[in-house]
């Protein structure tokens, strides 16, 4: 629920810190998308050879969890990184 909302950002924050310890965090917080109360976590975590741009975006619809994702190598987040901030900033729940 909405109310809820922060508590899961802090408990799903701490699992991808776990999963992802080398991680550098851009982001992570509350803020609202089209009248929608919304968590958002921004990070760059490393893979072979690379490091991903991950962004997340998620949010209750009918007391069930809704997570939205972009994810690109880091290097094209020039050219994904404001298209990815339109796709998520477009977000409508009905």
């Amino acid at each position: 629920s909405p109310q809820v909302l922060e508590q899961y950002l802090n408990v799903l924050k701490k699992s991808l810190e776990e999963a992802y310890p080398s991680a550098e965090w851009q982001s992570s917080e509350i803020t609202t998308i089209n009248n929608k109360k919304v968590g958002v976590f921004k990070l760059l975590t490393p893979v072979k050879d690379d490091t991903i741009f991950n962004y997340f975006v998620f949010t209750d619809v009918n007391g069930k969890l809704l997570i939205t994702t972009f994810n690109c190598p880091e290097r094209k987040v020039k050219d994904w990184g404001r298209v990815s901030e339109e796709m998520m900033g477009s977000l409508e729940v009905k």
